[in-house]
């Protein structure tokens, strides 16, 4: 017996018009000011970043070479890439709210510290 298979029907929507017909209202400015901020801080983190390139390599701290900077930036934007991609897929499967509420608890819980002793204070509480 075989069985032949057919091209799904095409569908034909007006949605786009729609959208574009919408007036613009307070959920779109907040939306664009959401944007404009995160935006602002990613450039921000960049700079950060490159600036930090020489501070590494000086003889007081890592004493970095220029290849041992270049693998740590390309370990740094490969971690980043990775990162979204395995929480927004568990995003995807899990939902926003808890993958929200769970990065705000590692967060506040101290496993990203500035100091050692805000570390030590975070793990504390685990305990």
């Amino acid at each position: 017996m075989t069985q032949t298979l057919q091209a799904p029907a095409l569908i034909r929507t007006n949605i786009p018009f729609r959208l574009d017909g919408l007036p613009w209202s307070r959920f779109h400015v907040l939306v664009v000011i959401g944007l404009g901020i995160t935006w602002i801080l990613d450039g921000l983190e960049v700079t950060i970043v490159g600036s930090l390139g020489p501070a590494l390599q000086s003889a007081d701290t890592l004493h970095l070479s220029s290849a041992n900077l270049g693998a740590v930036a390309s370990f740094y934007v490969v971690g980043a890439v990775i990162g979204a991609l395995v929480f927004g897929w568990i995003t995807d499967r899990h939902g926003r709210r808890l993958v929200f509420y769970v990065t705000l608890i590692v967060k506040l819980s101290g496993f990203e510290a500035p100091t050692d002793r805000v570390l030590r204070l975070g793990r504390a509480k685990l305990n």
